[in-house]
C-alpha cells in the first residue's frame, strides 16, 4: 500500500436528505453525523481524488431511475434529485479548477480585488452547484476574524512588515490564545500533533456562543 493509500487516509462520498421549503418531513436521519455513504477509500486527497469523485457522483446521479410505490393499487413514482451540498473549500476549488486557494471559485477575485469597494467580478455561474458546508463556513469565518486580529495593530496583511512588525503581531496572537485559553478553556490556533490544528466545529460554535466576550478578546467589534 502506497504512502497515498493509507488506512490514516480516509476519502469519503456520502448523501444526506435534505428539508425542502413547504417544511415537509418525508425522512429525517435522526443522526446527522452518520450520513449513508456512496462511497470511501483509503487514499489521500488531492485534486485528481476530488475530481474524480465528482464524476464518480455525477455518474450515478445520472444513473438513477425513479422509484416506484404500490400503495393500495395506485403506483406513486418518485423521482429523485441529488445535488452536490455540504463540501469543503478544497472541493469547490478542485471542482472549478481553481489553482490558488486564496482565490474565489466563484467570481476568480483575489484579496487584492476585495479590496476594491468598485470591483465587480464575473461570477462562474457553474460554481454555483457546489455549497459549502455552514460547519466549514463557520470555521472559516471563525479564522478569518482571528486573522484579523493578530493583525489588527499592525495593519498589513501580506505586505512586507518589519521585525517589530512581526514581533507584535505575534505577541499579539499569543495574548489572544493566552486569554481565550484562561476565560474560555479554549485552545486557539494550536498545531495537533498528526495534523492540522484546534480550529475545529466545536471551537467556532463556542467561540460565536458568546459573541460579546469574543468581540471583546479579540477586538472585533459585531
Amino acid at each position: 500500500m502506497g504512502l497515498n493509500n493509507h488506512s490514516s487516509n480516509i476519502f469519503q462520498s456520502c448523501f444526506v436528505p435534505s428539508g425542502g421549503k413547504n417544511e415537509k418531513v418525508l425522512c429525517n436521519n435522526p443522526t446527522l453525523s452518520s450520513p449513508r455513504p456512496i462511497r470511501f477509500r483509503f487514499i489521500k486527497e488531492t485534486n485528481d481524488v476530488t475530481e474524480e469523485e465528482i464524476t464518480h457522483v455525477k455518474n450515478a446521479i445520472t444513473s438513477l431511475v425513479p422509484t416506484e410505490v404500490d400503495l393500495g393499487g395506485k403506483k406513486l413514482l418518485i423521482k429523485h434529485k441529488f445535488i452536490m451540498i455540504m463540501v469543503d473549500e478544497k472541493v469547490c476549488h478542485a471542482a472549478t479548477g481553481t489553482k490558488s486557494t486564496s482565490r474565489c471559485y466563484i467570481c476568480g477575485a483575489t484579496s487584492k480585488d476585495f479590496n476594491k469597494l468598485d470591483y465587480k467580478g464575473e461570477v462562474n455561474f457553474t460554481a454555483l452547484e457546489f455549497d459549502i458546508s455552514v460547519l466549514h463556513a463557520r470555521i472559516l469565518l471563525f479564522e478569518c476574524i482571528l486573522h484579523l486580529a493578530y493583525k489588527l495593530k499592525v495593519k498589513k496583511y501580506r505586505g512586507r512588515k518589519s521585525k517589530e512588525e512581526k514581533d507584535l503581531e505575534d505577541q499579539t496572537k499569543r495574548e489572544i490564545q493566552t486569554r481565550f485559553r484562561t476565560e474560555t478553556g479554549l485552545l486557539i490556533d494550536m498545531p495537533k500533533s498528526n495534523f492540522g490544528n484546534t480550529n475545529d466545529g466545536n471551537t467556532s460554535r463556542r467561540f460565536f456562543e458568546n459573541p460579546t466576550l469574543a468581540a471583546e478578546i479579540t477586538g472585533i467589534t459585531y
